[in-house]
């Protein structure tokens, strides 16, 4: 997932220029990956990108060499953990002749997925059976199960304030050729906000749940 996504045209990096500004404005620690793709480049030379978490710099560098008559090239750093508050800042430099070139900087979330992220870490198993049997399945009008629908759980407090990103989901599936739950959440007592939804196939949905 791109936590930031920053682009500039038309710019010199025949020396050192920033091409991507983030800090971690969450309570968790986050593992991430700067890429950083460059176009309309010199070529024939060697690359690099070099990265700082607030005042220090983080080495190695990383360098990747482009060959004559290339056009385009793409660095990454290493992968980073940024605690709360902690700001990346990414540099790159170029050959001399590249003095009016394209950057596309994202930083990449790449923190491996845990089962609570997942399904949640709550008492009580929640499926599309719960509330009796197949209330939450999800069909066509022809009541014919849909394959692949994402389902997500997020607190109806957070809904509500419009706090709908990744990091205020509280379980997420996706359904089976039924249109049944691949797996079950597992949710505290509380109301909650189920929201189901497939690009170009079943338009977002959001059902209120109550869990006792």
């Amino acid at each position: 997932m791109s936590l930031t996504k920053q682009t500039q045209a038309n710019v010199d990096i025949s020396d050192y220029l920033e091409v991507l500004d983030y800090t971690n404005g969450t309570v968790e620690d986050q593992i991430v990956l700067g890429q950083v793709d460059l176009g309309r480049i010199a070529g024939g030379g060697i690359y690099t990108l070099r990265t700082f978490i607030g005042a220090l710099r983080v080495s190695p560098d990383s360098l990747v060499n482009v060959g004559a008559g290339v056009t385009s090239t793409c660095l990454q750093s290493r992968r980073l953990i940024l605690e709360p508050s902690d700001q990346i800042t990414v540099q790159v430099i170029g050959l001399p002749g590249d003095t009016d070139i394209d950057t596309v900087a994202q930083l990449l979330n790449v923190k491996p997925v845990t089962k609570q992220v997942l399904y949640g870490d709550g008492s009580t198993v929640v499926d599309h059976n719960y509330g009796g049997d197949g209330t939450y399945v999800v069909e066509n009008p022809d009541n014919i199960g849909i394959n692949n629908v994402h389902i997500y759980a997020v607190t109806a407090a957070d809904y509500n304030a419009g706090n709908r990103s990744d990091d205020y989901m509280q379980a997420r599936t996706t359904t089976n050729v039924n249109g049944q739950w691949r797996d079950p959440f597992l949710l505290d007592a509380g109301d909650y906000v189920l929201l189901f939804s497939k690009q170009g196939e079943y338009q977002t949905q959001a059902v209120n749940l109550t869990v006792s």
